[in-house]
């Protein structure tokens, strides 16, 4: 199934897309419309933007590395409370195995705390950390052609946006 244009999600209601873009929602057609400023480029503009966005630098080491969106996954109990969350990365890949060996670390030594969830949620937050690093992609992800493309759009649409005016402070 095809996920939405703007958030990436499936269908999570009725399916709205009065134009070449589907969205899973009012909000998302409301938020994406931006898009639509993307039907009067050329598709090699932007898949020029999506190639120079994905081929670096990495902005947190800012080495020459193609760039892309990396996930983390953590876990972390105290007693009888426990919480995992997943967290993404904008970075090259080394950078994302660092990452992803500080969240294994980190999990290790502070998911098994709680019962009974510390025991379940650690040893499946690590195993994701591990299928994570194995993966090894040729280009860029969705998540990533669909965050540039957005990014995109809305530079665009700001550039055409009519200047506001503001009044001084006590104008009428």
């Amino acid at each position: 199934m095809a996920g939405c244009d703007y958030c990436g999600e499936g269908a999570r209601g009725r399916a709205a897309a009065p134009s070449a873009w589907w969205f899973c929602s009012n909000q998302c057609r409301d938020s994406g419309k931006v898009l639509e400023v993307l039907d009067s480029l050329p598709p090699a503009t932007v898949n020029t933007r999506i190639d120079e966005a994905h081929r670096g630098p990495c902005p947190e080491c800012g080495a020459p590395a193609p760039i892309d969106f990396y996930k983390s996954y953590k876990a972390y109990s105290v007693i009888i409370a426990t919480t995992w969350k997943t967290e993404t990365h904008v970075c090259c890949w080394r950078c994302a195995r660092r990452h992803q060996w500080k969240a294994i670390g980190f999990t290790a030594g502070l998911g098994w705390w709680g019962v009974p969830w510390g025991f379940v949620a650690t040893p499946i937050q690590i195993g994701r950390n591990l299928i994570e690093m194995c993966q090894r992609w040729t280009g860029p992800s969705v998540e990533f052609v669909r965050a540039v493309r957005l990014n995109f759009a809305r530079s665009i649409a700001a550039a055409n946006e009519p200047p506001r005016s503001f009044k001084k402070f006590g104008e009428t």
